[in-house]
């Protein structure tokens, strides 16, 4: 399935076949896949929602602020909102789905779907998170932010590992750095771009 959302909140399932089914979500302000069958939406009003194919499957508790982007783990076990002032939480979404991979279902009976509440709240970066890249073993996850800052979190515990400062402001002002992270090298090592060059 390919899904697409517009800014007047509609989302688009389509299928190989080209037949589409729609839902609406009030101040979509982004989307992302997790896998096959579930995606997560993110709305101006600070909520987030994650869906099946048939319908919204959990709700992320009261986030810090309006999520700006998502970023998945690589074994889709994990995910971390990145959200305005800074702030980042991380959420387990492996108990969404059962043991075969098949997704639970939405409740049949028309009710509301759970609240999930966050596993750990990452604080550190002063200004907006701007990319986010997780280990392969989804052990730790990288952040860059506006402030210049590259931090290293334990997503088992929220803790910041390491945090480092390298690059500098092509125009001097402080507090308006964008950094990069590039990738993982031999899965020790993270590579970073600034503009700095």
């Amino acid at each position: 399935h390919l899904i697409t959302g517009s800014g007047d909140g509609t989302i688009h399932i389509w299928s190989e076949s080209g037949e589409t089914s729609q839902r609406f979500v009030p101040g979509l302000q982004g989307l992302a896949a997790i896998d096959d069958t579930r995606f997560i939406t993110w709305s101006a009003d600070e909520t987030a929602t994650i869906w099946t194919l048939a319908g919204p499957l959990a709700w992320l508790e009261s986030t810090a602020g309006q999520v700006t982007d998502v970023a998945i783990a690589p074994d889709r076990s994990q995910l971390m909102t990145m959200e305005l002032g800074g702030h980042a939480r991380l959420w387990l979404i492996d108990g969404l789905a059962r043991g075969d991979g098949e997704v639970t279902p939405p409740p049949a009976d028309g009710s509301q779907p759970p609240v999930m509440p966050a596993t750990a709240e990452l604080i550190g970066h002063n200004q907006l998170i701007e990319h986010a890249i997780w280990h392969p073993r989804a052990a730790f996850v990288a952040t860059t932010g506006r402030d210049g800052a590259i931090r290293l979190w334990d997503v088992t515990t929220g803790h910041a590992w390491t945090i480092a400062y390298g690059h500098a402001s092509r125009d001097s002002v402080p507090g308006r750095i964008d950094v990069v992270p590039a990738g993982w090298v031999d899965r020790a090592q993270l590579a970073t771009i600034g503009e700095d060059g």
